[in-house]
């Protein structure tokens, strides 16, 4: 289930690209942060990442909250 953000209903784990969008970071770096264990995720059978949009929320919780909110202002 997800949470209600935005309007919309936010799944949890979300795809890299819905990531990207959520977050206002290049696939990039989120490959690069999944891999250094600062964000949470998974990859499919498929070998797609799928990130837990929580540690997302976690990662910008630590003191960008400022970064975190103009982001979901933007309704990415």
């Amino acid at each position: 289930m997800g949470d209600f953000i935005s309007g919309k209903i936010q799944p949890r784990w979300l795809k890299l690209a819905d990531a990207c969008r959520y977050s206002g970071m290049s696939r990039n770096t989120i490959k690069a942060m999944l891999k250094d264990g600062v964000l949470t995720g998974e990859t499919t059978p498929g070998g797609h990442w799928r990130v837990d949009r929580e540690s997302i929320d976690r990662y910008f919780s630590r003191g960008e909250q400022q970064a975190l909110a103009l982001v979901r202002s933007l309704e990415l």
